[in-house]
């Protein structure tokens, strides 16, 4: 007896009762209020805990697949090499070039350049050169042309790839691929300009050979027209006075347009800006800033008659007249005058002088070429046409000296290989893609971020699972005390049922001697186990715990009002179903079956079984077997699958509910108190079955569990 003592003094669930029982009272509200915000509140951290060696086997997965994964960005971050070589962007700031004589050539932009590094036609030429066994798309693959940065005019033709002598002389023959490409490219604008040249030269030539050939033609004609020497300066004169006008208009032109854009730009700003101590504003006006500081701090210390106070503002006061004329006050922010509109304004004015001199030489030559067209007016008619025709061949001439040195130029040009890119630095060597102490500790990094990953997932499935799994989740929730836990056993039969279950239904069964003695229960004491739903093992246990009754000598009468079968429980052969007795068709006895204990059973379901439970045969039964038996253990169907079940716990003095911790989710436990409550019945306690034994941290309960699983 000592022992059974001391065994029942082990298992937590015996002072837990005793603590619960304390508190719990008839009128306790069911559900306990819960603070949101309270974690500890809101969860069984210990089950949490648990919870995790349950999760052990996607904790290691996680582990072992970012470490495998640290493993192989380590292998090919130190086995994946690269090299890059460096070409200079020579490019102009304009999109176009103009040539001597008045052709253009397209000036290739930054980006034009670094889209055309890695275009099809220069990777087949690196394929050709190098002779490799890639395609042009796995050459593309391994190359990467950056962008430079900070207006950097170097761009790095980086390639990748797992053999460091080939990335060298990828890297190497695609800058030098590029570089010949652009080089091309300028140098087929200026064949196909120089040939433009040519062909404008030979018309040129032409026209001039016809000229020459009518000024002869106009000497043969005239013999006596002699030309004064006066004559002929005067078309000089008249020339250079045509070329200096074309000049002054196209300088005006410029300025002018120049003058418009900058005025644009100048009257898009605004004229004051708010001043920043933290961008450098002006200096008067943060001194201004730091005084009224210094005033409201002052304030806040010392009286209004303060020396101090009165000192500072009246330095306020004439660093504010000093600003009127440069500063702005509104809603105690100051503005100044915006200095890079001041600096446009200066530069307006600079330009506006300009405009007013080109237009004063536009004006002057325009004046000097209109006095000269007039004096041309006043030759005589034949000096007036070999004026004219001398005119003309002069200015063909002068058109064909600029066209022969337009050619000069773009011979030379032609012959000098120059395009917008130029070999900078090529590479020797190759590098792993990245190296240092951090990739090398990859592995290991990804081996704690997969225990990191796993861990926060499977605290968040056991803080989502929505299965009660402990006693503490019980008495956290609910007012009705746990009064014990059974763990779930596999391959149980009714062969090994009794003997793997004999300790923790004999802990029940003390539970229930207790209560009995404490609520001074006098005569036959009753109890009904029910359930929310089948499955859950209500029958398995009533029919364990009745036998343990009737093992220990006393008269038990098991009344088995679940009419599903159950694999555990032995039924009786040729037994009388209640309902014939409560349906008068057969005598009390006829539907007791004789044996340890005495059973009976309802066998099959009826539609009208809740009010054969209310009715008056129902009565006298229990009347008639309340005084034959010690214990009457009623087995009631789930509570949410048949509505009688809450009449027969209203029969019994105690109600004891059994909850399938695998089975039933928590919103069913807690509709299934709902409804008990809503009928009158309060439950006495709660029995959490089948419970994952991973949950069970008690040692005591855990080497019952592996001595039974050895049964």
């Amino acid at each position: 007896m000592d022992e059974r003592n001391t065994l029942q003094e082990e298992i937590p669930t015996s002072e837990r009762l005793r603590k619960e029982g304390e508190r719990y009272t008839e009128n306790a509200p069911l559900f306990r209020t819960i603070d949101a915000e309270d974690f500890k509140e809101m969860y069984d951290t210990r089950k949490l805990f648990l919870g995790l060696r349950k999760h052990l086997s996607f904790i290691l997965l996680c582990m072992g697949i970012f470490a495998l994964f640290g493993l192989y960005a380590t292998y090919m971050f130190l086995n994946t090499y690269k090299a890059d070589a460096v070409v200079l962007y020579q490019g102009e700031k304009s999109a176009s070039k103009e040539l001597e004589g008045g052709l253009t050539i397209t000036n290739l932009t930054l980006a034009t350049v670094i889209d055309m590094i890695k275009q099809p036609k220069n990777l087949e030429n690196v394929r050709a050169i190098l002779g490799l066994d890639l395609a042009p798309k796995e050459i593309a693959g391994m190359i990467q042309v950056q962008t430079p940065k900070n207006n950097s005019s170097l761009i790095r033709i980086v390639a990748k790839g797992d053999n460091p002598n080939l990335v060298i002389d990828i890297a190497n023959t695609l800058a030098k691929v590029a570089v010949k490409t652009t080089q091309e490219f300028t140098q087929n604008q200026l064949k196909m300009a120089l040939a433009n040249y040519q062909t404008q030269a030979a018309i040129v030539r032409q026209t001039l050979a016809s000229q020459i050939q009518d000024i002869e033609n106009f000497k043969t004609t005239h013999q006596y027209l002699e030309m004064e020497p006066e004559h002929s300066i005067f078309l000089t004169q008249l020339e250079d006075s045509r070329k200096s006008r074309d000049v002054a208009n196209v300088e005006y032109d410029t300025h002018l347009i120049q003058y418009e854009n900058l005025k644009r730009e100048m009257e898009s700003l605004p004229e004051y800006v708010p001043i920043s101590m933290e961008s450098g504003g002006s200096p008067l006006g943060s001194e201004i800033v730091s005084l009224k500081t210094s005033i409201a701090e002052a304030r806040a210390k010392y009286a209004e008659e303060n020396p101090k106070l009165k000192q500072l503002e009246q330095r306020l006061n004439e660093l504010l007249q000093d600003s009127k004329s440069n500063l702005k006050v509104d809603d105690n922010k100051f503005y100044e005058k915006n200095p890079k509109r001041e600096t446009l304004e200066m530069e307006l004015v600079h330009l506006q002088g300009k405009v007013h001199s080109a237009q004063k030489v536009k004006e002057d030559s325009s004046e000097k070429m209109s006095e000269l067209e007039e004096n041309l007016t006043m030759l005589p008619v034949q000096q007036m046409a070999f004026v004219k025709l001398l005119q003309v061949k002069d200015i063909t001439f002068d058109q064909l000296k600029f066209i022969s040195k337009a050619i000069e130029s773009a011979q030379i040009m032609t012959h000098i290989p120059k395009g917008s890119l130029d070999l900078y630095q090529f590479t020797t060597e190759a590098k792993p893609w990245k190296s240092g102490l951090f990739v090398e500790l990859l592995p290991l990094l990804g081996l704690f971020f997969g225990i990191g990953v796993g861990l926060v997932v499977s605290i968040f499935l056991e803080t989502q699972d929505s299965k009660l799994r402990t006693s503490k989740q019980i008495g956290m929730l609910y007012s009705v005390p746990c009064i014990g836990t059974i763990p779930e056993f596999p391959k149980l039969d009714n062969k090994n049922g009794k003997k793997r279950t004999l300790f923790f239904v004999r802990d029940l069964a003390e539970h229930i001697d207790k209560t009995i003695k404490t609520k001074n229960i006098v005569g036959g004491a009753s109890i009904t186990l029910t359930s929310s739903t089948s499955q859950e093992g209500k029958s398995c246990i009533s029919y364990y715990l009745a036998n343990y009754y009737s093992m220990l000598g006393k008269k038990v009468l098991l009344v088995e009002f679940d009419y599903r079968k159950n694999s555990f429980v032995e039924i009786p052969e040729n037994q009388t179903p209640l309902i014939n007795y409560l349906k008068g068709k057969a005598e009390l006895e006829e539907v007791i079956a004789p044996g340890k204990p005495d059973r009976i059973g309802i066998i099959e379901n009826d539609p009208t079984m809740k009010e054969l439970v209310k009715s008056e045969k129902m009565s006298d039964l229990w009347k008639t077997v309340k005084g034959k038996y010690d214990l009457i253990i009623i087995d009631a169907p789930g509570v949410i699958e048949d509505d009688y079940a809450t009449n027969l716990a209203a029969l019994t003095d105690l109600c004891l509910l059994v909850v399938g911790s695998s089975l039933v989710k928590k919103s069913t436990i807690d509709e299934t108190l709902r409804v008990l409550d809503f009928s009158g019945t309060k439950p006495w306690g709660i029995l959490l079955n089948r419970i994952d034994p991973i949950y069970i941290d008690n040692e005591r309960i855990k080497l019952e569990t592996k001595k039974a699983l050895q049964i």
